[in-house]
């Protein structure tokens, strides 16, 4: 018999006082939580010191900093249960990777009252986190900081106390519905603690203040962020945020902090802090949205810790990996032997022939059932395969992914048998989602979330997302239907995206050496390419590339991947960022994305300087391919073109390298710390032999040329580069900046793009993710 983890698990969900232990209320609210002293919030907008145990499940998340090796202050958490700490994801996540930092590198301290570590708290207690969840589609700034939350899990529950106290979660929404955070009332009002509340950018603030805020409705907070000054911020109002109107002002060391309200004596949390808007509004992260995520994650955090080795079931239990399908029910729900999983149709029962009553079904998937009139607690639950006493009248909660066939008030039991047969669990259709689809799900004319398991009759419509196009342009419909058996009428169409096109935003300002600024956006498929410095240990940019399609892919030069003697560099030492205009790493820009470098694939025949740097030319697969925006697309590759014709009109080049300023002769100068571009006339391979004798033999057979105009043009820094020419609305890249002859600033030598597309092709065939 399995052990049985529902109570086990109620500890996650129901936070405990620690005099009083495991208890529940009516709804399922644990009479420890959100039990604060000293608390005395006025009137908004209100801001003022918050007292030690007036906010006891507020708690300061620091970071290790990779560069100094000291915990810094990063933002606020709020705890839910002893060992799970609430915040937003964008506190544990960094831009310029996208990636969330090593839960190692995080630490959690609750009652803390400062900022700064070197003030001890006689209260305090600090964790360790030993994992960090947050929802799949959270990706960051790229996308507005949609799905912002993350659970931070710490391995040691702290202890809990006057200054240390979960905060209550609404998990049936009740509180959520009366609060309505979609909508302003001078009485719909959160309270909220953080380290920057009343202060302006300018001032750092340090001692733990706490507010009251009343929420704005999004359609207000909407319009406010049509203004022209901040017009830009609009996408952050995403459809899981609700507006706070923050006169006082906020900072980002609010982040993540919870927002509350107060029903009767304790406090329940409605949101959390995602992002500073501009000095009158900030945005929040309605949790209302996310309470799906949020117990799967505690059921996952829990299961995973019990059933390591094993095969778990439907309701969490754990059970030895070898009972799996072995026609004997060892999970009480039956979730080991499925149909669907097993592959036969008639598990044998256990016994329960010395039973009376009425023997709960097993269901697709798992399901579980309620005994009616029952408060709450485990002690109100029923799993498949058991039974249930004559009289008694149950509820079915099916599993995730599934439904019941019909509702029902309930279904009772009488005489040994179900007076109203209870339905079977039926299979939803699956969330549609899709890379580079855009779809709308409707259900009875009322819209709902595509991200969730559908109901039957349900439809979607799908269309390309902005920037790209439907890969089969003659797919005769976009529309689908859920179908019986959890299947959708029709699959999502392809959608692929733009190439070439550039961000018309701005015109284009005055390259290179004696050249203009890039203006920003205006060559979205340009990246740079960051190398570790094996003695500083800190990323410079040592080349450019170019990204194609598929967006994991990108071109560069084989000698940019190379070390001086010609050995691969190892990738971990290379990152790979698009969206930049600033040359340093460290600078954050709005658009930049930024990604490790998974593999590089160079042609077998490149040898470097001994073959003349024949086959200069590589590609890069990075760890996370570049998601589509304005300033963020590939360009397009012409697969048909040939190095016999040249086209015409002057080639574009951009890039980071050595500017006009203390340049000698190629060799030596000053990198530009701005993206420049320059704009040269075209020669043949033929042409390019003739202009220099001491050069000629690195014209190798898939070289061509670009002239200089008034010396302006690459130089190094500059290599790995596209070399991009206009043809009609688009811009193809035909070659990769390569090399140049030494002392001179007339000409420089790229890799053809054509002479190598079969290569470029087949690589990109192999490492093709979308």
């Amino acid at each position: 018999m399995a052990l049985e983890p529902f109570l086990i698990l109620m500890s996650l969900f129901l936070p405990y006082s620690a005099e009083q232990g495991l208890t529940t209320g009516i709804e399922g609210y644990s009479e420890g939580c959100g039990r604060a002293t000293s608390r005395a919030v006025k009137s908004p907008p209100y801001s003022a010191p918050s007292p030690l145990g007036s906010s006891p499940w507020n708690t300061v998340i620091y970071r290790l900093q990779d560069t100094t090796n000291e915990w810094k202050f990063s933002c606020c958490g709020n705890i839910i249960a002893p060992n799970v700490v609430l915040t937003a994801a964008s506190c544990v996540f960094v831009e310029q990777v996208r990636e969330f930092v090593n839960a190692s590198y995080v630490r959690v301290i609750a009652a803390k009252t400062h900022t700064s570590l070197d003030r001890t708290d006689e209260n305090s207690q600090q964790r360790d986190v030993k994992k960090i969840y947050s929802p799949k589609l959270f990706r960051g700034e790229i996308e507005g900081f949609s799905n912002n939350l993350a659970i931070l899990y710490v391995e040691v529950p702290f202890s809990l106390n006057d200054f240390v106290t979960p905060v209550c979660v609404d998990w049936t929404d009740g509180i959520s519905k009366k609060q309505n955070l979609e909508q302003s009332s001078s009485e719909n009002v959160v309270e909220v603690a953080g380290f920057g509340l009343g202060s302006s950018w300018d001032k750092q603030g340090g001692e733990l203040q706490e507010g009251s805020f009343v929420v704005q409705k999004n359609k207000e907070c909407r319009a406010d962020s049509r203004k022209p000054n901040i017009a830009k911020l609009r996408r952050y109002i995403s459809y899981d945020k609700f507006c706070i109107l923050t006169p006082l002002g906020t900072k980002k060391s609010d982040f993540g902090s919870g927002l509350v309200v107060q029903v009767g004596n304790r406090y329940f949390l409605q949101g959390v802090m995602s992002s500073f808007v501009v000095e009158t509004f900030s945005l929040a992260t309605n949790l209302t949205y996310h309470k799906v995520w949020l117990r799967d994650v505690m059921n996952q955090i829990e299961a995973e810790s019990k059933c390591k080795d094993g095969f778990l079931c439907s309701n969490y239990a754990c059970i030895p990996k070898s009972k799996k399908c072995d026609r004997v029910l060892d999970c009480e729900d039956g979730s080991d032997e499925i149909e669907e999983m097993c592959r036969y149709k008639v598990p044998v029962i256990k016994n329960l022939d010395n039973q009376k009553g009425c023997t709960l079904p097993i269901q697709l998937g798992g399901a579980s059932y309620r005994l009616d009139n029952c408060a709450y607690g485990p002690s109100c639950t029923r799993l498949a395969g058991t039974m249930v006493e004559d009289g008694q009248t149950v509820q079915i909660n099916c599993g995730r992914g599934t439904m019941p066939s019909e509702k029902g008030p309930g279904y009772a039991c009488l005489n040994g048998k179900w007076f109203q047969e209870i339905p079977k669990c039926i299979r939803m259709c699956a969330p549609r989602e899709k890379r580079g689809v855009s779809v709308k799900c409707d259900y009875n004319r009322g819209a709902v979330n595509c991200s969730e398991y559908m109901k039957q009759g349900t439809e979607a419509v799908a269309t390309c997302k902005r920037l790209h196009k439907l890969k089969d342009p003659f797919k005769t419909t976009d529309r689908s239907k859920c179908l019986s058996g959890g299947k959708w009428s029709a699959d999502l169409p392809v959608c692929l995206p733009e190439c070439g096109v550039p961000n018309r935003i701005d015109d284009v300002t005055p390259t290179i050496s004696y050249g203009k600024n890039a203006t920003y956006g205006r060559y979205p498929w340009h990246t740079a390419l960051y190398r570790k410095n094996a003695t500083s240990q800190l990323w410079e940019q040592i080349c450019s590339g170019t990204i194609l399609f598929p967006t994991n892919i990108i071109l560069t030069a084989a000698h940019c991947v190379h070390d001086d003697n010609h050995n691969l560099v190892n990738i971990e030492n290379f990152m790979v960022a698009g969206g930049k205009v600033v040359r340093d790493i460290t600078y954050l820009e709005l658009y930049q994305q930024v990604s490790r470098v998974k593999e590089v694939i160079v042609p077998e025949d490149y040898e470097g300087f001994s073959t003349q740097y024949e086959y200069d030319i590589a590609l890069i697969d990075v760890v996370t391919p570049f998601s589509i925006t304005d300033f963020v697309l590939p360009c397009c590759v012409d697969y048909e073109s040939t190095t016999s014709v040249l086209p015409t009109n002057d080639a574009t080049v951009v890039g980071w390298g050595y500017t006009e300023k203390r340049l000698y002769a190629g060799v030596s100068g000053t990198p530009s710390q701005t993206l420049l571009e320059a704009h040269l006339p075209l020669i043949s391979n033929r042409e390019c032999k003739n202009k220099d004798e001491n050069f000629k033999p690195f014209v190798t057979f898939d070289k061509f040329c670009g002239l200089y105009r008034n010396s302006s043009g690459p130089q190094p820094g500059d290599s790995g580069g596209g070399v991009i020419v206009r043809n009609g609305d688009l811009y193809y890249v035909i070659g990769v900046i390569s090399i140049k002859p030494t002392y001179s600033n007339e000409f420089g030598a790229f890799t053809s793009v054509g002479t190598h597309q079969s290569w470029i092709r087949d690589a990109i065939h192999t490492h093709m993710r979308w």
